[in-house]
């Protein structure tokens, strides 16, 4: 029997998918697509924070599987890439935050389902690029998202190029928050994730909601959506026990 290809564990809040294709270093073919958009999808209301994370040290997810992709026809490759949007969608439309483990190459498809991801986390080794146009197509779907995370030169010079970089390098144009050694990127990644589930699921939806609206709204549009959030809050009570934790020098306890 073979293995699946997302594999899913939830421990005190905290789900960690892992991707489970590292025979092919990860890479996205439509089942795999599929199978990540349906975990993701099934724990929209079972978890506080998702880590989203690779098979292996070597690949987070290598980009989009060559293989299927060489035979397409124009009809076929119109569904192929609108499944793997909806599998960035699932992250990036997931109602709690999502943790990035990057654990090795984030290439293309890898890329844009990172950059889906509210906070990226890399390990040291980790590479990363959208090598399509060395393919003969242009990066697309999720790759709209770059010129917010880092500056339009950037996005130019890595779209147009087609090379990697490093993670260091990555985190210096503000493509990834935090570089880690390898073998210690599952823990920081576990401890972040501990560290927002301690706070109030409700809060965190709201802020989630917030910095996506943020992106599409000007700024007095923005500020109105913010008090209509904070009023929206204290409907579930989670201020005041917060509150109340912070004066009494307790942790919080969320309902």
């Amino acid at each position: 029997m073979s293995e699946p290809l997302v594999l899913v564990t939830t421990d005190d809040g905290v789900s960690t998918v892992t991707l489970n294709r590292p025979q092919k270093l990860n890479a996205i073919n439509t089942d795999l697509a599929v199978a990540l958009r349906d975990a993701l999808d099934g724990l929209r209301d079972a978890t506080r924070v998702v880590i989203l994370t690779g098979a292996g040290d070597r690949a987070f997810v290598s980009g989009a599987d060559v293989r299927e992709m060489r035979g397409l026809d124009p009809a076929a490759a119109r569904r192929f890439i609108e499944t793997v949007h909806a599998m960035c969608w699932a992250a990036l439309s997931h109602p709690q935050p999502v943790i990035a483990a990057i654990n090795g190459y984030c290439l293309g498809a890898g890329l844009e389902l990172a950059m889906s991801c509210d906070i990226r986390i890399a390990a040291d080794h980790a590479q990363f690029g959208m090598p399509e146009i060395r393919l003969g197509v242009p990066s697309v779907i999720e790759a709209a998202r770059m010129p917010d995370l880092i500056s339009g030169a950037w996005t130019g010079e890595l779209l147009f190029t087609g090379d990697t970089i490093d993670a260091h390098r990555a985190a210096h144009i503000g493509l990834i928050t935090r570089v880690v050694p390898g073998d210690r990127l599952q823990r920081e990644a576990l401890s972040l994730a501990r560290q927002l589930a301690s706070y109030s699921p409700v809060a965190l939806r709201l802020q989630k909601e917030l910095i996506r609206a943020w992106r599409d709204h000007d700024l007095p549009k923005s500020i109105q959506l913010g008090v209509e959030a904070l009023a929206k809050c204290f409907e579930s009570g989670h201020p005041n026990e917060g509150m109340a934790a912070f004066l009494e020098r307790r942790p919080a306890k969320y309902q």
